[in-house]
């Protein structure tokens, strides 16, 4: 969709100038569009109900049009897809890094080729607070780049890690490194023994997970709550105990986020999980080598 909006609209209507797609709820088309599928699915409900025989796609076509005015129903049969798949280079469609936190989606000059992306809607208010970054379409045989934001070292303190995290703009394939502290010898202090793949990073996977600020760089012990096919990993984040030991944590229920499979830099082994006082602990067997921030 973000490849449409960015180079086919303006040739289907070629008047455009601008454009604005926003989301109701984060990650998913929620709003008017939402709205109307559950008027169309309850009024198929109830013409069902009262004995109206819809047997085919056409007879359902014209009940709803007979009986929702105030809506327009479009019939697309598959010469029309195919049409539409024709117009898209499959090469060059690439997911913006941070789907899942978006609320509005701005294309402001068709000349120009960008895609910029808010976690707020905003329409007269010029402000780079929500700014999540850009995807820059404008060389089409080149493909895309995404642009991050730059965080400001001075908000930095007000901000929850999840909204901090950073994307790079190319995926590739993560590499293993040591996570357990220098002072830990034998091999009990290097990470898990498993290949660091996308194939082995699956729900329920203790990660070491990397984030970068504008003037230095973090990294986090992580539990892995979801995997998207857009190369995404939903993460739920974890806060040392102490930093004299950095082998117990603390779940935060709310500060989870989408990372990149290339922030990930370690799997880790899975650490005994306890809970105390209604929260919920988890306890490695050696230190961890995180670099949380203060």
């Amino acid at each position: 969709m973000f490849y449409f909006l960015a180079n086919k609209l303006h040739h289907l209507y070629p008047k455009i100038k601008e454009c604005s797609w926003n989301y109701w709820e984060s990650g998913h088309g929620k709003g008017a569009p939402d709205g109307v599928g559950g008027v169309t699915k309850r009024t198929a409900d109830r013409l069902v109900a009262e004995g109206k025989d819809i047997s085919s796609y056409e007879i359902l076509l014209n009940s709803l049009q007979n009986n929702i005015k105030n809506i327009t129903y479009f019939s697309i049969d598959d010469a029309d897809i195919n049409k539409i798949s024709d117009l898209i280079k499959k090469d060059s469609i690439k997911p913006f890094l941070g789907t899942m936190q978006v609320h509005q989606v701005k294309v402001e000059d068709y000349t120009a080729g960008l895609l910029r992306f808010f976690r707020l809607t905003l329409f007269d208010v010029q402000s780079t607070s929500y700014f999540c970054g850009i995807l820059d379409y404008s060389d089409e045989d080149n493909g895309y780049t995404q642009i991050e934001p730059e965080v400001s070292s001075d908000s930095d303190d007000d901000l929850r890690l999840s909204n901090l995290v950073c994307h790079k703009k190319k995926m590739q394939r993560i590499h293993y490194n040591d996570v357990y502290s220098d002072d830990e010898a034998g091999p009990s202090s290097k990470i898990y023994q498993q290949d660091l793949v996308p194939s082995n990073i699956i729900k329920d996977t203790y990660v070491l997970v990397e984030y970068k600020t504008k003037l230095t760089g973090y990294r986090y012990a992580a539990v892995v709550q979801n995997v998207l096919d857009d190369d995404e990993v939903l993460v739920m984040f974890l806060k040392v105990c102490k930093f004299q030991n950095m082998q117990a944590f603390r779940a935060n229920d709310n500060d989870m986020s989408f990372v990149g499979y290339d922030q990930i830099l370690a799997i880790l082994p899975p650490p005994n999980i306890f809970v105390k006082v209604n929260k919920t602990y988890y306890k490695f067997h050696n230190d961890v080598d995180v670099f949380e921030k203060v």
